[in-house]
């Protein structure tokens, strides 16, 4: 069993994540002749294999001679699960993994109100509270079934060398599946989640 990716690179993989509305096309082949093969999908930790029902977003082709084709041209969360191949002897197995960015990446840093006299003139501005460190914010969508298999990692700064000046939180919605985690920052500079 491989996967054909977008630029039309064979892979053989145990895992696989792809984001919400890609598309993938996983090939299975028999090695002995003639040998009838058939896709069935389980949620994961579930083991309760059904077979994979064609529909307008997943297609099952097993007219190609001694292989069969499962096209997804529009990956949604709920495709997230573990995909078998399998004919009478033996099986193989891919678990695919969904997940979607957002755009709820944010931050928050607290402002202090500031009066400024200049001359006989007032100006009323905000300045940055430093005595508290702003928060970066960032937040994804992996499905119910993604958030055991998904988590958020941090670059930037000194964050990887010197973890402990930073104070990181993380929170999951398993209900809808949400993830998301606020990074404190400590020493200004440009993060990725």
């Amino acid at each position: 069993m491989f996967i054909l990716d977008a630029n039309g690179n064979h892979r053989r993989t145990e895992h696989v994540a792809l984001t919400f509305n890609s598309h993938i096309t996983l090939i299975c082949r028999s090695p002995t002749k003639g040998e009838s093969l058939q896709w069935q999908f389980s949620v994961f930790d579930a083991r309760d294999f059904k077979p994979v029902v064609s529909s307008a977003s997943l297609t099952v082709d097993d007219t190609k001679r001694d292989d069969i084709t499962l096209r997804i041209t529009k990956v949604r969360f709920s495709m997230a699960g573990t995909y078998q191949c399998s004919n009478k002897l033996a099986s193989r197995q891919i678990n695919i993994h969904v997940y979607g960015i957002l755009k709820a990446i944010g931050s928050a840093v607290q402002l202090v109100p500031k009066k400024e006299h200049v001359g006989h003139l007032q100006f009323n501005a905000s300045v940055l509270n430093t005595t508290v460190h702003p928060t970066v914010a960032c937040q994804f969508r992996v499905g119910r079934y993604g958030i055991k298999y998904t988590s958020i990692r941090w670059k930037g700064g000194k964050f990887e060398t010197h973890r402990s000046l930073y104070e990181l939180t993380y929170s999951a919605d398993e209900i809808n599946g949400y993830i998301w985690s606020n990074l404190t920052i400590i020493h200004p500079c440009k993060y990725t989640c």
